[in-house]
């Protein structure tokens, strides 16, 4: 019984040989994975990158470097400067009244009337409306790419158009077209000094020394202790009462 079952395990070691000799040899791990990143790497290299076209090709880098770099210089140079510079505003009111009635009439026998006569030109991108009680207010809008230099020639063709408005409801109106809706006013202060030149400068400077010297021998101090001066240089239309008091108190307290 012991020698049948050794045979019957030597034949099957044989027949699991015999197995795995026929099998195919399968691909390890390591050589699927570069087998797949060569594959991936070849699909990187025939598709179209601009980071890689201007790295391998960098004399067309450094040309166009170079030439925006130029064109922001000269565009930084010719850019024009004012101290108030004009900055168009694109948007106007039209302002109409009717006292004593609600926003829904408003908005159906005024404000829609003034939206159709404002809209026939061709060049308003935007209208907003708000109806209240006694009132429409409708607001323009231009187009952002319209010149500014013919801002004013349409708003005036939107004044004529709603000029021709002769159907408004018994008591509404006046309409009030106000074109300067976006203007603001701007207040400009400046404090500037007259060139003074050299021999000027001068001129004070041997006044002011003069001067110091004059006084420290008026009142010279009794103990010889130390003195220092304090020297105000005051414009010709100020008085020098303006800050007499403020120097006679500093006196005051340095004696104390």
């Amino acid at each position: 019984m012991k020698k049948k079952f050794q045979a019957l395990l030597l034949k099957a070691r044989a027949a699991s040989r015999r197995l795995v000799k026929k099998s195919p040899k399968t691909a390890t791990p390591d050589h699927a994975n570069v087998a797949y990143a060569h594959g991936h790497h070849d699909i990187d290299q025939s598709k179209r990158n601009i980071s890689r076209f201007f790295v391998s090709q960098r004399h067309i880098t450094w040309v166009m470097l170079i030439g925006v770099c130029v064109w922001g210089f000269y565009s930084y140079r010719s850019m024009p400067q004012r101290k108030d510079p004009d900055t168009p505003v694109k948007t106007a009111v039209v302002i109409t009244p009717w006292p004593g009635v609600n926003a829904e009439k408003i908005e159906q026998l005024v404000t829609r009337k003034v939206e159709e006569k404002v809209a026939q030109n061709a060049n308003v991108e935007k209208i907003r409306s708000i109806s209240r009680t006694n009132v429409s207010v409708v607001y323009v809008d231009l187009d952002e790419n319209f010149p500014g230099s013919q801002i004013a020639k349409e708003f005036d063709d939107i004044a004529l158009k709603l000029d021709s408005i002769k159907d408004l409801p018994d008591g509404a109106g006046p309409v009030q077209f106000i074109k300067d809706f976006g203007d603001t006013s701007a207040l400009m202060l400046t404090v500037a000094s007259p060139k003074v030149t050299e021999a000027e400068i001068d001129l004070r400077a041997q006044a002011v020394s003069q001067a110091i010297t004059r006084y420290r021998a008026q009142y010279a101090p009794a103990g010889g202790g130390k003195r220092f001066t304090i020297v105000s240089s005051l414009s010709h239309p100020l008085s020098p009462r303006v800050v007499q008091d403020p120097l006679n108190l500093l006196a005051d307290y340095v004696n104390v």
